[in-house]
């Protein structure tokens, strides 16, 4: 769960307000929360199409809720994500993220950077995901610690993808094709990558 050297070291440098003095605060956000990545993807590494996801998976859907819900975990999400969802999720602290400095939510914590979004994480998460959009994605892969990725067989219409990343820098952990639904249009399997580089401790 240790933050590598170098997502320390941005950790700190995009953080000039950041306090210098405890270090020992730092460290403690280094060790105690994970920063993880949740997302379903096609085969073209596709994620969405005309604001929606390209496909329906009752079994995807319910093994995302097991992840997030388990005591309240945070949820990081950019503004279309939320928007495309409708609602914050319930049990869990949503955080959206928005270039507008005008932009509120009722229900959500809402940042202006995914830097800020990292600030407003709970004392005492054990692991925070982001969910997404594409652009959220591409600024989380130099943060995040874990993936858990739904791979989808799936080849077709989308409109948004997951960014690119190199693989060399993750190790896979486990896979499992689960026992899927009638309420699931396409066969899929579920991934979890760690990655590899050097912690700092």
């Amino acid at each position: 769960s240790f933050l590598s050297l170098t997502q320390f070291y941005h950790y700190f440098r995009l953080r000039p307000t950041f306090p210098l003095t405890p270090i020992i605060q730092i460290a403690t956000i280094a060790t105690t929360m994970r920063l993880s990545l949740i997302a379903a993807i096609g085969i073209n590494k596709e994620i969405g199409y005309r604001g929606a996801l390209p496909w329906k998976l009752a079994t995807d859907m319910a093994h995302f809720k097991s992840l997030t819900t388990t005591t309240g975990h945070t949820v990081i999400m950019g503004r279309k994500t939320h928007e495309s969802l409708g609602k914050a999720l319930p049990k869990r602290t949503n955080i959206v993220i928005s270039r507008n400095t005008n932009y509120s939510l009722s229900d959500c914590l809402v940042a202006s950077s995914f830097e800020e979004a990292m600030r407003l994480i709970p004392t005492g998460e054990t692991e925070a995901f982001v969910i997404g959009g594409a652009e959220i994605y591409a600024v989380a892969l130099a943060y995040v610690t874990k993936m858990y990725l739904t791979e989808v067989d799936y080849a077709g219409p989308a409109d948004t993808y997951f960014p690119a990343y190199n693989p060399d820098e993750w190790k896979l952990i486990s896979s499992e094709k689960p026992r899927q639904s009638d309420k699931d249009q396409f066969s899929f399997r579920f991934v979890v990558y760690e990655r590899l580089s050097k912690t700092y401790r």
